[in-house]
Formats: structure tokens, sequence, C-alpha cells
């Protein structure tokens, strides 16, 4: 993780709730209503879009 670039990082981060909704799928057998996904989607886009928008994608400094 120390040698992503923030903006990878942050896409990443912005798909662990369709990450965690198929893990709920194929282990649990739970299924989103059609409300859900449409939450789902929001959020996930607006979390890429916001990532996407942030111009600094330098990487993080190593810690001394």
């Amino acid at each position: 993780l120390r040698r992503l670039t923030t903006r990878v990082f942050g896409v990443l981060m912005s798909l662990q709730p369709v990450a965690a909704s198929l893990a709920g799928l194929l282990i649990l057998g739970q299924r989103l209503g059609v409300q859900e996904l449409v939450a789902l989607a929001m959020v996930t886009a607006a979390s890429a879009g916001v990532t996407l928008a942030n111009k600094d994608a330098t990487p993080p400094k190593e810690p001394l």
C-alpha cells in the first residue's frame, strides 16, 4: 500500500462496497433489492468520481 498513489488507493476503496455485496451474495446467499443496488452504485460512483477528480497523484512519503 505504501507504493500506491492516492488516486489508485481511492479507486480501490470505492470498490469495497461492491466487493462486500458480492461476498454477501456468494458466501451468505444474500440478495440486494433494486433500491440497495442503486444506492451501492451511487456511493461507488461518488467515491470514484471524487478520487479521479483529485489531481494529487503523488505517492505517499516513506515513513522515517
